[in-house]
Order: structure tokens, then sequence, then C-alpha cells
């Protein structure tokens, strides 16, 4: 770019060919893959989900039928829709997540610890939520009757439990799911002789925790059954215990809807969860031009029109949108970590204007500090203060010496710097008051080279304060972080590929930890392939385990 922008005549447009489509965009794939990492930071730090429920909502609500007018159906009104749901989805989020003990509200569950949150849409338009809790250890479910107190997969007792048996019919079945159903349920679509949910589920005497996705709940061959239509298109189906959606029955009669609960027993698939939840907008079938034109010239790469041109977007989603409600949330916040290597920060800059102003632009930027460069500065000004006899506070000294890089929000807050400071953004101590958040450093593979070894010296070494700090081990400066990284015995011959694949274990599905172990072997310099593989061949089925799970 520095090259082109010598004449000052190129305008700044026609730098940069592919158009990207920003995580900045709210439900781009970009945002939705950053969110993913965020949430996955939860998991790390909190330990993996609890809980997942999904939140489905019902038409039928007496708060969208009294707000239709004579002869509209709900499918007409997506604002009334959207409205009554987000105040729904609201109250159930506090009382999940509340720690208020008015009647009715807060910790159905025990106490959460973390939680993440997705809304979707589905192309018929009903908006439903994906949510996963994590929950505190001292409530944690370990026993078979725990999670018979969390959730059930049994028919209620109409003579005992009226309403709830009614709620269960009209809300918890799955169904009519059958080979033989005419016409064939969405379910079996793909495959008539497997439902894709793995239903109908075996009868089973006593609940227990497996090591898999979920638990397996108690269904007992009690003689229990519902028969009904599910629809005007479908024959009379006789539902059993078999055929249960699991359930809580205290959050079914208070939001009586489909509100499915699922108890995850196994760190193993937690992944999966998260991927799904986090797996985007709904598509609509595109076609796609050649890489190039009929004259042989490359065609520009434009993410944006190809996002365009496949999301399918119902009314539903856009009156969610309109309203300006969140799409996904999280609790903790996480706060995402710049790494980059020294004068290497990403910049931007107007695509309209002379190149030679864009670059100006793009070089003031440079110098701009980042989480990363006042995370240098506040160590470096800690050390200094130290080093001249000045009082420096307790808590900024266990910042600097006792709290890597990638825990400081947990204990500092990014943000403006005071009046008069030199920078526009500097680390400083949290109060008690402010809201917790933790830490994320954006990841990067050995592909990256020198910005790797960064990383690798950032998640292990405290109280850096610069970048030639970061290469100096024993007083000695070395030329480069993998350096750097050997002296300080963090990496040995090929450790720094084992480092990477233990590394993805935790955001990678099992295909994308198969993909990077090809990388390496195609591209990398090792001698050690064999070693490798038995590194990270535990990992290959983490994801799609729980793909079986129900």
């Amino acid at each position: 770019m520095d090259a082109a922008a010598t004449d000052g005549q190129r305008p700044s447009s026609s730098v940069g060919v592919p158009i990207i489509l920003p995580s900045s965009f709210t439900g781009g794939p970009r945002y939705v893959q950053q969110q993913l990492m965020d949430a996955l930071s939860l998991a790390r730090r909190f330990g993996h989900p609890s809980l997942f429920i999904t939140f489905t909502c019902n038409p039928k609500w007496p708060e969208v039928l009294a707000g239709l007018d004579a002869g509209e159906a709900p499918t007409e009104r997506p604002d009334v829709v959207v409205n009554v749901f987000q105040r729904k989805f609201r109250a159930l989020m506090k009382d999940l997540t509340s720690s208020s003990r008015r009647v009715g509200q807060g910790y159905v569950f025990g106490r959460v610890l973390a939680y993440t949150w997705v809304i979707e849409f589905q192309k018929r338009g009903l908006p439903h939520a994906h949510i996963l809790l994590i929950l505190h250890p001292s409530f944690l479910i370990r026993s078979a009757a725990d999670v018979d107190s969390c959730c059930r997969t049994e028919i209620p007792d109409p003579t005992v439990e009226p309403e709830l048996h009614r709620l269960v019919s009209d809300n918890m079945l799955h169904g009519p799911c059958s080979a033989d159903a005419t016409p064939l349920p969405p379910c079996r679509q793909a495959n008539p002789q497997e439902c894709r949910f793995g239903s109908p589920k075996s009868f089973v005497d006593e609940s227990s925790l497996d090591d898999d996705s979920y638990a397996t709940y108690r269904r007992r061959n009690d003689g229990a059954k519902i028969v009904k239509r599910r629809s005007n298109a479908y024959p009379l189906f006789t539902y059993t215990n078999r055929d249960v959606v699991p359930y809580n029955p205290f959050l079914l009669l208070r939001y009586r809807c489909h509100c499915n609960v699922e108890i995850c027993s196994s760190i193993k698939a937690y992944k999966y969860m998260f991927k799904y939840i986090y797996k985007g907008p709904d598509k609509a079938t595109a076609e796609l031009s050649a890489a190039s034109n009929r004259n042989g010239a490359a065609v520009v790469v434009d993410e944006i029109r190809q996002y365009v041109d496949s999301r399918y977007f119902s009314a539903t989603e856009a009156l969610w949108r309109f309203y300006r409600f969140s799409v996904d949330g999280r609790y903790p916040a996480v706060v995402r970590l710049a790494l980059h290597e020294q004068g290497l920060q990403p910049v931007l800059f107007q695509a309209v204007g002379s190149l030679a102003q864009a670059v100006f632009d793009a070089h003031v930027q440079a110098a701009a500090v980042t989480t990363l460069t006042g995370f240098f500065s506040f160590n470096a000004s800690v050390k200094a203060r130290l080093a001249a006899g000045e009082p420096v506070g307790e808590g900024e000294r266990r910042a600097t010496f006792d709290t890597l890089y990638q825990d400081w929000p947990e204990a500092l807050r990014w943000g403006s710097a005071p009046p008069g400071a030199r920078e526009k953004k500097c680390w400083s101590l949290r109060s008690g008051q402010g809201k917790p958040a933790i830490g994320r450093m954006y990841s990067c593979g050995p592909a990256a080279g020198e910005k790797f070894y960064l990383r690798i010296l950032l998640l292990h070494v405290l109280g850096f304060s610069g970048f030639d700090d970061a290469k100096t081990v024993d007083g000695r400066t070395y030329d480069t972080f993998r350096q750097a990284c050997i002296v300080r015995a963090l990496i040995s011959d090929d450790r720094d590929m084992d480092l990477a694949l233990a590394e993805a274990v935790h955001f990678a599905s099992g295909y994308q930890q198969r993909l990077l172990f090809v990388y390496i072997a195609v591209y990398g310099e090792t001698a050690n392939l064999e070693g490798h593989w038995t590194t990270g061949r535990w990992a290959k089925g983490t994801i799609e385990a729980g793909r079986t799970g129900g």
C-alpha cells in the first residue's frame, strides 16, 4: 500500500480488492464466529455448561391473542409476537439467573456462574431462544436424583396434575415420529428409518448420567399415553413416555410453551452445543458466479454481496431487529484482547479520498494504543515507579506480577483515559461496583509466525513491559519471540505444534482439529509427525459425540 501511494493519485477504494463483511455487522458470519469464541471463553474460565434450554414462542399465549384484531392470525402480526416473546424471554432469564428470593423468581436450578443465549427465527417466523447455563459447583447435577429434580420425560397423571398434563400434551410431545407416518415428519425427511433427534426413546426405569452429551432420563413403561392429532394433516397418533421432550414442570407451568430443558452431563461435547447455538441465521439457496469472467479477469470476492444474496430474513426477525432487541448475550462480558506484533495493529481507512491520506491515517492508527500496548505501558509504569521508590498500590502489583494478560479484564477495566493523558484509552483497576468481565486473547496458529509465539509467551509469562521485554530472558534480548519461547522451555523442537493442537481442543471441532493436523503434516517443519497424531487423536470425536445426544 505504501508503494501504491507514492503518486497520491489512486483512490483508496482500489486497494484491497476483497470486500469483507466485518465482525461488527450483527448476524454476519464473522460476527457469529466471534460470538462463538466469546462463549467458548466462558467454558474455559468457568467449566462446561450444566443445562441447555430451548425456549420457543407460543403463538397461543393470551398476551399474543389479546393484541390481535378480529380475524387476525399471529402470523399476520409479527410486531405483537416479538414484543410478547421478548418480555417472556426477559422474565425467563430473570428466573434462571437472578438472585432475587421473591416468589417465582430467581435460581430455578441454583446459582448461575455464567450463561450465554442466542435468539433464532424459524422460517415460518416464530422466534426461539437457545440458552446455556454454567452452574456454581455447589449446584452441579451429579446424581440421578438431581436429574429427576430438574427434568421430567414422562406424561403426568391427568388426575393429579391436570394442568401440567394438558401443557405436556400441547407443547412437549415429539411426533408423530414413525417411518410409517403420512406425511413423513420433518425429522425423518433425510432418512425415513431414523429420526434425527433419536426418537422415540427407549423406556428407562432410572435416570443416569452418561459419558455423552446429555443425561439419560427416566421414562418408565407405566402405561401413560396421549392420543391426539398433531394437525389435520396427520391421523390420530398414540404418544407414550418415549415421545416426551425433557421439560421442567415449574418452567412449563409458568411459561406455558415449548421449553426443552436438557442436562449436559459430560464435557466431551460442550463445544458442539456452543457451535449449535451459534450456527448463524437461516439461509436460502443462492447461485454463485464463477471465479473469473469471460475475459479471464478475476471477479472481486465480495462477502457482503454473498451474504445479502443468501440470507433468509423473516418478517419476525426484521421486526426484532427494528425494535433493536438483542439477538444474543452472555454473562459475564468477554473483553477481546488484541494480539499483534510491534507496529502491526489492524488499521481502518475510508474508501473515499486519496490513497496517500489513507496511508497517513493508517500510520496514525498503527501508533494508537491497543489493549496489548496498554498492557505493556501499565506494567512499565508500575516497574518504573517501584524502581524509583515511589508508592505502588497492591492492586497494581497484583496486576503486573500475578495476573496473566488474558486474565486482566477480571481485575482491570479497559476504557477512556483520564483527562490530560497522552493516550485516549488505558487500563485501570476495577472498582467493586462494576460488572464482572473475563478476557479472551484472539487465537492464531503456527502459520501466524511470530504472533503465535508472542501469544505463547503472554499465556505463560507475567509482567511484560514491551515487545522487546517479551523477547528478553535473563537479561538477554533475543531476535524473535520463538527464540524466547525456546529459552524459557515453553517450546522445544516440535512442541509448538503440540501446543497448537492442544489449544485447538478448546475451541475447534473434531474436523477442524484434524484439518490443523493435516496442515502441520503438509506445510509444517516437523520431525515428529507420529507424536503430533498421538497428541491430537483422542479429540477426533469431541464435537461429533454431541450429535447423538438427546
